[in-house]
């Protein structure tokens, strides 16, 4: 994965914990979804980054 889709899965965990306090933000996760899948970033490496951060208690 490189720096640049790692920072896009980052925001991806960011803004997936604040969607549920600003139902507003909902827009912007559905195009950063389109622009993960475009990439072809797979569900597992994006779990492992949630997991990365939950660990270190980033989100």
């Amino acid at each position: 994965m490189s720096a640049q889709d790692r920072e896009l899965a980052v925001l991806y965990w960011k803004l997936q914990k604040k969607v549920h306090t600003d139902p507003k933000i909902r827009g912007y996760l559905y195009e950063l979804t389109q622009q993960l899948k475009q990439r072809r970033i797979r569900p597992t490496a994006l779990n492992d980054v949630g997991l990365e951060l939950a660990m270190d208690n980033q989100i």
